[in-house]
């Protein structure tokens, strides 16, 4: 080893280390902060995930006739399940995972650095130390964006998917550069060794979200052409014996082709396994909501757009420019490369535009969603991560430059950073005073206090099960800890309720009913005594109800159309108040300004009625002293028996 390499190899490592080491504590301080905010979506997973292991199927109600797949990922559906087969908390456990998948971010940074060329030779692959410190400094800046500690958090799959896409968009950048060098495998049994690699990451990642299936397909279009488009503008031989020449387009096909042909037997036989499990290829009721038939999803054309926006100007730009730097610097001739070797800039400006273009694309395709329950940007969030991983290339081109210029922004982002970007009452030194509780406190929460638990906690201990039902918009905590059969009138788990397929109000209601729900899990008061509609009550004018009208709860509500929706909310009051006696207020506490409680009413007929109201009575996590006539207008509790 040179004493110039020797040099660069040792600062790197003294940067990588100390950096992913921070970097690991940070991850886990942040996630330790938001440990008390898991998102109620994630127990929908949950549900899925305990009724596979206990040999239910991919049902939300272990009574269910038909499959569903209500959850946002299959992947993390059997995550869950496999969490649960092994005794471990769901939460926990997807909190173990998100942190891990988080900090693998930076190995494939360094993954896709190695296929960099890191001398003038063009013939030493880039230091892993180098790889590692662009990538730790890269990680360091993606844990100081604000939507990060509640990814990590939520107990949802974002950052699984997040953590995929860096992998996936690594081997990408490898399989362009090995397609242009013309250094792939050559055809046999090697080849389709390696493919299964590529085609293992493309298949997960397509199950990691539905999105994910054509982000797949369009990064391995993508990572081939961007081999071509760097072929093109380099000389090689094919590596199947000298002095055969191999034109670009066939280095290219070779570099992908056997992963891309993989991948297809996959999503062949994952289509398959839909056709037969759920006799539809759109069988997940959970996306449905964007365009929900029965509420009018379709009112706004690009009801995502402001948002979507909003999110890729203060995100997307400044990664944006560490990939034009990555291309100047990757694009400069080194003064001992063959001219032959050279590539001109404008082909490499294009090749990492074509590498970029499936996560920029579906980020403007996000502008057709509702960013529904979408708390820190979490569709968006998981497409900045092809481009974390341009800007640690980056940061690898400035270090084949000049060493010294990449310890500038890596001791900046590991230094500096934290401080300047923390609030004057920070929590980093107090993080600091206590370094190892800080890293590991998130270990010890167990989710029991926040209302929706404390609901379905008290309904479990009436040990009536799936032998009961409950009615509700809120699909993931309550049949979680309660085990009751659950019907979300939302849609997010009904086929026949998720907007598929065009209801009336009154259709809807007709399909509630015939479930003879024995509980109704409600925002709202009853319904104004004589009140035949929302135009004639009094106590629908209430504040409260008028802004969950305009997506107070779900920023759905703000789509869907405003007359429906209302008449929606009206009907489940005035069946509350017709059929329904109060059964018990759970705080949700202040954060949307007001105070506000999840309100639970026992059905009359209920054949459970009086088991259920015993429980409510001597419950310990209700709240008995809430003051609900002042925010609603009216007294829930007063609804009693007949």
């Amino acid at each position: 080893m040179s004493a110039r390499k020797g040099t660069r190899a040792a600062w790197a490592w003294a940067v990588a280390l100390p950096a992913l080491a921070g970097l690991a504590w940070l991850a886990a301080c942040l996630l330790g902060e938001e440990r008390a905010t898991p998102a109620d979506d994630a127990y929908i997973t949950y549900v899925y995930g305990r009724n596979v292991a206990e040999g239910h199927g991919l049902v939300y109600n272990a009574t269910d006739a038909e499959p569903t797949s209500g959850a946002s990922s299959l992947l993390h559906v059997a995550l869950a399940a496999l969490l649960h087969a092994g005794g471990v908390d769901p939460l926990l456990g997807s909190r173990a995972l998100c942190l891990l998948a988080f900090l693998s971010i930076p190995l494939a940074v360094a993954w896709a650095a190695r296929a960099l060329r890191s001398g003038p030779d063009d013939g030493a692959r880039t230091p892993l130390g180098v790889g590692l410190a662009a990538g730790a400094c890269v990680g360091l800046g993606l844990a100081f964006l604000e939507e990060t500690a509640g990814h990590l958090a939520d107990g949802m799959e974002t950052m699984l998917f997040a953590g995929l896409h860096a992998w996936v968009a690594a081997w990408a950048v490898r399989a362009a550069l090995h397609g242009a060098a013309g250094d792939g495998p050559s055809p046999g049994a090697r080849a389709w060794v390696r493919g299964a690699g590529g085609a293992a990451l493309l298949a997960a990642f397509s199950l990691a979200r539905p999105e994910g299936f054509p982000l797949a397909g369009a990064t391995l279009v993508a990572a081939g052409l961007a081999a071509a488009l760097l072929g093109a503008g380099s000389g090689g031989q094919d590596s199947s014996g000298p002095g055969t020449d191999e034109g670009p387009a066939r280095r290219a096909l070779r570099a992908v082709g056997p992963a891309g042909a993989l991948w297809l037997v996959v999503l062949a036989g994952y289509a398959v396994w839909k056709l037969a499990t759920f006799g539809r290829l759109p069988s997940n009721p959970y996306y449905v909501k964007t365009h929900n038939a029965i509420f009018g999803g379709d009112a706004v054309a690009l009801p995502g757009l402001r948002t979507t926006v909003r999110f890729f100007g203060l995100r997307a730009l400044p990664l944006l420019g560490l990939v034009a730097a990555a291309a100047a610097f990757a694009s400069r001739r080194d003064p001992g490369r063959e001219p032959e070797r050279a590539r001109t800039p404008g082909r490499v400006l294009l090749a990492a535009a074509v590498l970029l273009a499936p996560s920029l694309g579906m980020a403007a395709a996000y502008a057709r969603v509702i960013h529904e329950m979408a708390g820190g940007f979490r569709y968006e969030y998981p497409l900045l991560v092809p481009l974390a991983v341009a800007g640690g290339l980056a940061l690898v081109a400035l270090a084949r430059r000049a060493p010294a210029a990449m310890l500038v922004p890596g001791l900046g982002l590991g230094l500096a950073a934290p401080l300047l970007f923390a609030p004057a009452d920070a929590r980093f030194p107090d993080w600091l005073s206590a370094p190892g509780y800080s890293a590991l406190r998130w270990t010890s929460f167990r989710n029991t206090e926040l209302a929706h638990a404390r609901l379905g906690l008290d309904l479990r201990d009436t040990g009536l099960g799936q032998d009961a039902t409950i009615l509700l918009s809120g699909a993931g905590m309550v049949p979680y800890f309660s085990r009751f059969r659950a019907i979300d009138w939302v849609g997010l788990n009904d086929n026949r309720l998720c907007g598929r397929e065009a209801l009336s109000i009154d259709e809807v209601w007709d399909y509630l009913e015939a479930q003879e729900p024995d509980l109704v899990f409600s925002i709202f008061p009853p319904a104004s005594p004589g009140a035949t509609g929302p135009d004639d009550d009094p106590v629908f004018a209430n504040p409260l109800i008028q802004a969950t009208l305009d997506g107070r709860a779900s920023a759905l509500f703000r789509y869907w159309d405003r007359d429906r929706l209302a008449e929606m909310f009206h009907r489940e009051m005035r069946t509350v108040r017709d059929t329904c006696e109060f059964g018990a207020a759970y705080r949700l506490g202040d954060g949307w300004g007001t105070p506000w409680w999840i309100l639970v009413y026992v059905r009359r007929d209920s054949p459970h009625r009086d088991a259920l109201l015993e429980r409510f009575a001597t419950s310990g996590r209700a709240d008995r002293d809430g003051d609900l006539a002042a925010t609603y207008g009216l007294d829930p509790r007063a609804l009693g028996r007949p």
